[in-house]
């Protein structure tokens, strides 16, 4: 089978818009009463934004902030505590988690080379 979906065109895969869409549908047809048609693919960005937001925040504050960045000029850590909050509480902001992940590490760099 891996060999065949190998060999498939990208667009045959994505049937209606779905990824695996040709395999989705065989699988539909098949065995109705396991309802593939109607799964939606899992991803992992919200899992992982949710972890970031709670985690890195704490992990920060417990660290004193991002004292040595604000120390070399990089980031005014008010600014940066602000911006932190303010992704890490609103729900639309979630997709920039990401950010507050490169303040930790960068913090973290920092401190180590200084």
């Amino acid at each position: 089978m891996f060999e065949f979906l190998y060999r498939v065109p990208p667009e045959m895969l994505q049937q209606g818009g779905r990824t695996k869409g040709l395999v989705r549908e065989m699988l539909a047809r098949r065995f109705p009463q396991l309802g593939f048609e109607r799964q939606k693919k899992v991803l992992a960005d919200e899992f992982a934004n949710d972890s970031v937001v709670t985690e890195i925040p704490e992990t920060l504050r417990k660290m004193g902030g991002a004292q040595a960045l604000a120390d070399l000029g990089v980031v005014d850590a008010k600014k940066l505590d602000e911006e932190i909050t303010r992704i890490a509480t609103d729900p639309a902001e979630r997709p920039r988690a990401y950010l507050i992940w490169h303040a930790l590490s960068l913090e973290s760099w920092v401190r180590a080379h200084l």
